[in-house]
């Protein structure tokens, strides 16, 4: 047991790295169930500190429902201004009109509508200009009490592996799966060549010899952090 502040990142990556220097597999956050509080210390600990794969459960997320609450409000959200409009204009018009829904974002309620649109990162990404990224997110589940979050794993697969013996080059399929990666592979130990510069997806490699070792690595996209790797070899007759 530790005595903090969960607005304290210094803290938490001091405990984290006391009891679970190689990430928790499982963050429960059932501190002070106000929004911005919880929104700091779910991206510090879920970003540095939780393995991937590992799961991150928001207890309470309904105060923001609660007028009571420091930083909830009662359930009243207003109709947006442009449906009164719409009723003023011509069909044609009407139906083009993009009018938000009526939305309640107070506290905590609205810390799991931002994970929401974490969740929904690659669609966001795909009408921006610059790089696309998928979602840090494997699944969110939201249930009436609390928030489940599952942090995606990278990974990184080579079929057939080893590839089949036979006269000439063989041909592997690598297959990988990442939020933001680029595939390196590096023969025999020597310097590495980009294979692949996308977060996900497959492509072969059908340049594969009998002899050599030949290891792929998914980096992040700054090709500062491995996120993992793998030998294929060719078989011999």
């Amino acid at each position: 047991m530790f005595e903090g502040s969960q607005a304290d990142k210094q803290f938490l990556s001091e405990v984290a790295n006391k009891v679970a220097p190689e990430g928790f597999d499982i963050i429960i956050d059932d501190a002070s169930h106000i929004g911005e509080l919880a929104k700091k210390t779910f991206w510090h600990l879920f970003d540095h500190h939780l393995k991937p794969g590992g799961l991150y459960a928001i207890e309470d997320w309904g105060t923001g429902y609660l007028d009571d609450f420091p930083d909830g409000r009662k359930f009243d959200p207003k109709p947006s201004i442009l449906d009164s409009v719409r009723s003023l204009l011509p069909q044609r018009w009407a139906t083009k009109l993009k009018v938000p829904f009526p939305c309640h974002s107070y506290g905590m309620v609205g810390f799991v509508k931002e994970l929401v649109d974490e969740q929904a990162a690659g669609s966001i990404a795909m009408v921006r200009k610059g790089e696309f990224r998928l979602s840090k997110f494997e699944k969110l589940v939201i249930t009436p009490g609390v928030v489940f979050v599952t942090k995606t794993a990278p990974t990184l697969s080579a079929s057939p592996n080893p590839v089949p013996a036979g006269e000439g080059e063989g041909k592997t399929t690598i297959s990988w799966n990442s939020v933001d990666g680029k595939i390196y592979v590096s023969v025999d130990g020597g310097d590495e060549v980009l294979f692949a510069d996308a977060p996900r997806g497959l492509q072969e490699a059908d340049w594969i010899n009998a002899g050599p070792t030949y290891e792929f690595r998914l980096y992040n996209a700054d090709h500062n952090e491995l996120l993992e790797k793998l030998v294929v070899t060719k078989a011999t007759p």
